[in-house]
């Protein structure tokens, strides 16, 4: 059964709090949950296709943080070219 959402966010949610108490917890709570990408452009192709294939209400509650504006707009234009079923209206 495919993890959702919500279930991935509590389990970061778990991982921030153990930090502050124990590092290596808070490593194993994520262990499988990062992925590595050789390159930039491998790493934004694949958050456009994991965010793309979120359902309406998932992504209505995911939030993408890209450390910089030069990503971000890659990111968007990236995320434009993506026709999302049931997509969100700002």
């Amino acid at each position: 059964m495919a993890e959702t959402a919500k279930e991935r966010n509590l389990c970061l949610k778990n991982a921030i709090s153990l930090l502050s108490d124990d590092v290596s917890k808070a490593l194993k709570n994520i262990e499988g949950r990062i992925s590595e990408y050789k390159t930039t452009e491998e790493r934004e192709n694949a958050l456009v296709d994991d965010f793309t294939k979120l359902s309406k209400e998932e992504r209505a509650e995911t939030i993408l943080i890209i450390p910089s504006n030069e990503g971000r707009l890659k990111i968007n234009k990236k995320l434009q070219q993506f026709p999302l079923q049931n997509s969100l209206t700002c």
